[in-house]
């Protein structure tokens, strides 16, 4: 934690590190964090480590008042990182605010974008493809004959960014309704 607070200090306020940059050391540490806590078996550290680095570009884009598609697409990249260990581990609460940590920065993104921002189509439906995916696997991973809350959350959640992002980024067009 330590860490993404030194790196926003020195990317948002002091202007020192440029914003690539910054996601590429938030990247470290989120590989360094998972790497101690599959090594500790820690779901407390695997989240210090993995969603600090999701929120690490909503609070560039809250001090800048401007979504990125590149900084959404990162927390996207940290999400799949996120799931990926999750899943494996069984670690549901990892996987629940994981999906807390980014929904509401692709719905941001979305909402916030022009008519047709193709960066934004595209991150929102990498979210979304990401929320069915993980759902997925989860379901698989507990081997369980009937749904899970969980992954019937990713998969709600999901249809729901989807469904905001064809309105709002097709807005007033035959493609928007059409996605849905």
């Amino acid at each position: 934690a330590g860490g993404y607070a030194t790196l926003l200090a020195a990317t948002a306020l002091y202007d020192i590190v440029p914003r690539e940059i910054a996601l590429v050391l938030a990247a470290g540490i989120a590989a360094v964090g998972t790497v101690t806590a599959l090594a500790w078996a820690s779901e407390l550290i695997a989240g210090l480590g993995l969603i600090g680095a999701m929120l690490a570009p909503a609070a560039i884009a809250l001090q800048d008042g401007e979504w990125s598609p590149i900084g959404t697409a990162f927390a996207a990249v940290m999400f799949a990182a996120t799931a990926s260990v999750a899943i494996l581990r069984r670690w549901k609460p990892l996987l629940a605010a994981a999906l807390l940590a980014t929904i509401w920065q692709a719905l941001a993104l979305v909402v916030d974008a022009e008519v047709t921002d193709w960066g934004a189509v595209a991150v929102g439906g990498a979210f979304w493809l990401l929320y069915l995916a993980s759902a997925v696997a989860l379901q698989m991973r507990l081997e369980r004959g009937t749904l899970g809350s969980l992954p019937s959350s990713l998969v709600l959640l999901g249809a729901v960014l989807a469904g905001v992002s064809s309105v709002a980024m097709f807005d007033g067009t035959d493609e928007g309704w059409v996605l849905l």
